[in-house]
């Protein structure tokens, strides 16, 4: 409303059709009535008997008309707060009516949330050039994708059979900053240098670009997927991470462990190994041992196939998409239950 009138396009009705009847206050005007007071007005008249028919209808017009908050460059009307029971349906129709007769006046009308997307539903607004979602949901939503979970696609077959390419994860984003990481966790992480080759950038115009980033919001897509990576954690800061004990498995602390998730025919691993892992750093592998470019085969880069804490997003805490594979991901505590500490 600030931008139209600092451009000069007036005369703007704003309509507050949030419960919570608060745009007046920003808007720096006094309402003295609201739409959902004089309807509860016109019923208490009604069930006296004191008005009927076409005489109800034009009560409820000249009030709703009696409410109009007059400013110098815009108009203000507000739906308020119901304060019975009972359904808005004559109220409104008879603001339908009202609006479209008030709207043929304003060049430009606003129309602020909560219940505004119910006004479209119930044709009160009949038409809408311009639709701006700004509400709880995004705040919400980007609060929760900054801080608790976000969702991203698994990239490669890296982790099958536990994850197939192209699954949808959500990932605890406490993990490791409030939540410790723990051995058998499946995170996600950010390439901590070479793991991921050059990254290619590719380039978006900006109608992409945002669309990317707001349906990124709500969790429908993650852009970024192919810039992460998903693994599952042998070895923790300070553990001693060994391939292979004299039957073939992965030795943490000195104790041999059974790992069921590891892909159905695949050897624990075909590379051998002797690593102490830093403190605030982890040792990841993936569960499909033979096709997994993991700690293994970064040795020789400057984090020596560790992954720094810094690096970590999260842990995987469920598949949610596609449907059938939903599954929570556990971190299989049992393998390592009798592994001693480092």
């Amino acid at each position: 409303i600030g931008r139209l009138i600092a451009n000069g396009r007036l005369p703007v009705l704003a309509v507050d059709a949030d419960a919570n009847s608060c745009l007046h206050t920003v808007l720096g005007v006094k309402v003295e009535s609201t739409v959902g007071r004089i309807r509860e007005e016109t019923r208490t008249e009604a069930s006296k008997g004191k008005v009927t028919g076409i005489a109800k209808q034009q009560m409820l017009e000249m009030k709703i008309a009696e409410c109009l908050v007059e400013a110098d460059n815009f108009d203000l009307i507000a739906m308020g707060r119901p304060e019975g029971p009972g359904c808005y349906c004559f109220a409104n129709n008879v603001l339908r009516d009202v609006i479209r007769k008030l709207s043929s006046a304003y060049p430009y009308v606003i129309i602020d949330n909560e219940a505004g997307l119910e006004n479209l539903s119930r044709r009160i607004v009949q038409k809408v050039d311009l639709l701006v979602i700004v509400g709880s949901a995004l705040v919400l939503s980007l609060l929760i994708k900054t801080f608790l979970i976000r969702s991203f696609f698994v990239p490669s077959g890296s982790m099958l059979n536990t994850l197939q390419l192209q699954d949808r994860i959500i990932v605890n984003e406490l993990v490791p900053n409030v939540l410790p990481i723990e051995r058998g966790d499946v995170v996600v992480f950010k390439d901590p240098g070479g793991w991921l080759g050059t990254p290619v950038s590719g380039d978006q115009n900006f109608f992409s670009a945002t669309s990317d980033w707001f349906l990124s919001a709500f969790g429908i897509t993650a852009p970024d997927s192919a810039q992460h990576l998903v693994k599952r954690v042998i070895g923790i800061g300070g553990d001693h991470v060994v391939c292979c004990s004299t039957d073939g498995k992965i030795m943490v602390n000195g104790k041999a462990i059974t790992e069921p998730y590891v892909i159905k025919g695949a050897k624990p691993s075909d590379v051998k190994f002797d690593v102490k892992v830093p403190q605030d750093s982890i040792w990841v592998m993936g569960d499909n041992r033979s096709n997994s470019e993991d700690s293994r085969y970064h040795l020789d880069l400057p984090s020596k196939g560790f992954v720094a804490k810094k690096f970590i997003v999260g842990r995987a805490i469920v598949v949610s998409w596609p449907f059938a594979h939903w599954t929570w991901l556990g971190n299989f505590a049992n393998v390592f239950k009798d592994v001693p500490k480092s």
